[in-house]
């Protein structure tokens, strides 16, 4: 069986009906699912999420459900409370709400999943976000999530009679393009872990923030497949308590720009990987790197194979033709499947793939506006945490600190710049030089 062959295969069943089977792809580029109950709905935030990123970065068990019991009543040492006060004892011990009260990193291992299908989602989206911040190599963060060690005696009977879990490599499948871009969250992550405290306050925003960074920005560079640019795509958020008109920039070049791709998002998922499996190699490539490759000819003459495969598959006359849009053939026809899976895949299944985003977004970075729809939305809690990674001990321009968001993929309008200096006034952290006229800067939190 040739490779043209071998794709139809297995993108179809015994009955020559299309499927559209992801399941033999190289690699993962979304944790995203067209059923409806895998899809993670974050009934608990994002700690389920921030519990297998954590048990994963160990290699421990995935997996961890709070009626597993995290304290072992034969571990718990009672012998120093008297018989009648023993079961109440071991009650407190061993109920989760004391354990989640203790704010100790370790604990983050022990932060259960969902109790539901759900779960299956939780532990893909950790597995990416692994793959992004490179914990599994990553010293700092193994070291704060690792250690056991103790400061008080209530912690010391936690840690000496907390059940270990399951040790577990995890496969990982996933790939991150434009990993440069991410370069700050590095730097972040290691300042994040330097200060306790800080650490577990916001270790879950943080997640979810470069979470949903990744997914909005990684949209919008797979869809432009001329675009050879790797740089982030300008997207415009606001404060929450703003007011906004329909003239701002973050209606004009904001979260509009990702609904846009509603349709979009799963059969670029699949043009990628149908290409990258004709391509035969062991790695996989976005087609803007496809397109300008060595074996570009090639590619192309399997993926007109493909094409006219497809099409007597699915009874197609061949009426779509985009032949001289574009100097390259190759992206010619790539336009061409591409307008084929748009018709042909359900947009029902299209629409529940891309719910994925709208979740996430709905739980820390999306306001509904009325008519003018979702816009891109970042709390006081978020700028905050975001503003101290950038500043970290050091003072730095106020002009310049807003460069550094842009850097993580966010953009501000005047008027929002406007109101982030407010609060950096109410919170008493911006200073006016006076020997340098109406320069100011922002001033360390921590």
């Amino acid at each position: 069986m040739d490779i043209i062959d071998n794709l139809i295969d297995r993108i179809s069943d015994k009955n020559n009906k299309v499927k559209y089977n992801r399941q033999f792809f190289k690699h993962k580029i979304f944790p995203f699912f067209t059923r409806e109950p895998e899809r993670v709905k974050y009934k608990n935030g994002f700690q389920g999420i921030l519990g297998a990123t954590s048990r994963i970065s160990l290699s421990l068990q995935p997996e961890y459900q709070m009626n597993d019991h995290p304290i072992s009543t034969e571990l718990l040492d009672v012998d120093f409370v008297s018989s009648n006060l023993e079961t109440d004892f071991l009650n407190f011990f061993t109920n989760s709400q004391t354990l989640s009260s203790l704010n100790h990193p370790f604990l983050i291992n022990y932060l259960p999943n969902s109790d539901g299908n759900d779960i299956k989602g939780e532990v893909e989206i950790a597995l990416l976000l692994n793959q992004l911040l490179d914990l599994h190599s990553r010293e700092s963060w193994k070291e704060i999530v690792g250690d056991k060690e103790y400061t008080n005696l209530f912690e010391k009977i936690i840690m000496d009679s907390i059940v270990n879990l399951k040790s577990a490599e995890s496969k990982n499948d996933y790939i991150v393009f434009n990993k440069e871009n991410f370069k700050y969250l590095s730097k972040d992550l290691e300042y994040l872990t330097k200060n306790k405290d800080f650490f577990m306050r916001n270790i879950g925003r943080f997640l979810a923030f470069y979470y949903f960074q990744y997914l909005i920005q990684t949209s919008l560079y797979l869809n432009n497949f001329e675009n050879t640019s790797t740089d982030f795509i300008p997207l415009y958020f606001t404060l929450d308590s703003e007011k906004i008109t329909s003239t701002r920039q973050s209606v004009k070049q904001g979260f509009n720009m990702i609904t846009n791709l509603r349709k979009d998002l799963l059969v670029n998922e699949n043009i990628i990987g149908y290409l990258n499996f004709l391509n035969e190699s062991e790695n996989t490539y976005p087609v803007q790197d496809l397109i300008n490759s060595k074996s570009k000819d090639s590619l192309n003459e399997k993926l007109e194979l493909f094409i006219k495969s497809y099409e007597s598959l699915t009874e197609k006359n061949n009426s779509f033709d985009v032949k001289g849009m574009y100097d390259n053939k190759l992206l010619n026809n790539i336009y061409k499947l591409k307008k084929y899976l748009l018709d042909d895949i359900q947009l029902e299944t299209q629409s529940r793939y891309f719910k994925s985003i709208d979740e996430i977004g709905n739980l820390y970075f999306l306001k509904s506006r009325g008519k003018l729809g979702k816009i891109l939305t970042l709390d006081v809690n978020m700028i905050i945490l975001l503003t101290t990674l950038i500043v970290k001990d050091e003072k730095v321009i106020l002009s310049n600190v807003f460069i550094e968001f842009e850097r993580r993929g966010v953009w501000f309008d005047r008027y929002t710049k406007e109101k982030i200096v407010d609060l950096y006034e109410k919170i008493n952290i911006l200073e006016k030089k006076s020997d340098s006229g109406e320069a100011k800067y922002v001033k360390p939190i921590l």
